[in-house]
Formats: structure tokens, C-alpha cells, sequence
């Protein structure tokens, strides 16, 4: 009893996180003062949050931001932004990303996060927000557009519980081979990597209201 009350307590913690006025230096903030305009392009600054991860067909990391530069001017910033990335071919290298990697990177736009289904069904826009993630933006051109810099910046116990994780998700693959919906869901459920859900799976979870369970988040851990 005590084990679950400790899990609601930090879900409730950090629901109410997620409702706290945002710093003046935020990515959110600053774009509704306009003192960014997400619809011009713009050189971020910052380290990887999120190590890239595959997908099909592209990529995706989080880039934690330190400063953005627009229009001549350099301005620290906060908050996180998920970055896309789509090869334009099949033999281009992977895309590896790690954890703490300081990175620079030039975008054409940053884009909220939206809803495109039906009212009801899952909302995207919302758990992008519950995961801190403000907006998202383009790799166009990873030779010419990203610039990965020495150092690490980060937290140490982070990056091991991020390679434990990545472990774990290899182990799904190892003990169901050739199983890619199965594979997927446990991916889903257990750590948060919806990265491989098919359109199948995604409507069959939202139209039966389950979706929830594949999205791991405080709030998450304060209803259960």
C-alpha cells in the first residue's frame, strides 16, 4: 500500500510540474512574446535529451535547448524540441544521437504539436506536452544542417539508465523474434517507445480508449 501511495504521490508531483508557470526564458514563452518566430528558420543550440531512435522510414531525437539564434540575435533559451529526420536513401548511415551529445542544428521552422484525429481519440498534442516537448522541427540535411560539437552535457546516472533502457529494448527483439506487433506493444507499454506501432495497432488501441497504456508520464503514474 505504502509502494503505491509513494507512485501516486510522485505522479501527482509531477502532474503539478507539468502546470507551473514557464521561466521567461522558455521556447513557449518566448514565442508568445515574439521574440521568436517559430515560422522562420533558426540555429539551435543545445545537447541531445533523448538518444536518436529509428523509426520507419526516419529518426527522432530531443534536443534539449541552451540558446537559440535568430534574426542576428543569440538568446538563451529553455525547453525541448523533437527533431525529425528522414534519409533520402536507404544507404545513408544510421543516425546516432547520444544522450548528452552537444549539438548545433538549423531549422526551417518550429511546429507545435497538433491533433489530426477525430475528437476523442488520442491526444498527441497533450502527451507531447506532459513529456515537456514544446515544439518539433526538421533535420533537412544532417551533413549540412547539423553540427555535433565535444563534450558531454547531461547527467551521468541519466545516460546509464538511458543504455539500460536501449538494453532492454534489444532483449524484446531477442525474446520475440520476428514478432513485430508483439514486439511493439511490449516496447510501448514497458518503455515508453511507440516509435514502431502500426497504424493498425494505434487505431485498434484508440478506438477501444486503451491508448493510454502505451504512453508512459507522470500523470500516467498518478491515475494508476
Amino acid at each position: 500500500a505504502l509502494a503505491w501511495l509513494g507512485f501516486a504521490l510522485c505522479g501527482l508531483v509531477l502532474a503539478t510540474l507539468e502546470q507551473a508557470p514557464l521561466p521567461l526564458s522558455h521556447i513557449r514563452t518566448m514565442v508568445r512574446q515574439k521574440r521568436v518566430d517559430a515560422a522562420k528558420p533558426a540555429h539551435l543550440v543545445g545537447h541531445v535529451e533523448a538518444p536518436s531512435q529509428p523509426r520507419p522510414g526516419s529518426y527522432i531525437f530531443d534536443l534539449a535547448l541552451d540558446r537559440v539564434e535568430q534574426a542576428g540575435t543569440s538568446m538563451p533559451t529553455l525547453g525541448t524540441i523533437r527533431v525529425y529526420y528522414y534519409p533520402r536513401v536507404e544507404s545513408e548511415p544510421p543516425l546516432r544521437l547520444d544522450y548528452g551529445t552537444p549539438v548545433e542544428l538549423s531549422i526551417g521552422n518550429l511546429r507545435a504539436p497538433r491533433n489530426y484525429g477525430n475528437p476523442g481519440l488520442f491526444d498527441y498534442a497533450a502527451s507531447m506536452h506532459r513529456r515537456g516537448i514544446s515544439y518539433t522541427a526538421l533535420l533537412r540535411d544532417r551533413s549540412r544542417d547539423l553540427k555535433l560539437q565535444p563534450g558531454f552535457h547531461g547527467s551521468r546516472a541519466q545516460d546509464v539508465v538511458l543504455q539500460v533502457r536501449e538494453a532492454m529494448l534489444t532483449s524484446i527483439e531477442r525474446i520475440l523474434p520476428g514478432r513485430r506487433t508483439e514486439q511493439s506493444i511490449l516496447k510501448a507499454m514497458l518503455l515508453g517507445d511507440d516509435n514502431w506501432l502500426s497504424e493498425h495497432t494505434e487505431d485498434v488501441f484508440q478506438r477501444s480508449g486503451t491508448y493510454h497504456v502505451l504512453v508512459i508520464s507522470g500523470w500516467n503514474v498518478a491515475v494508476f
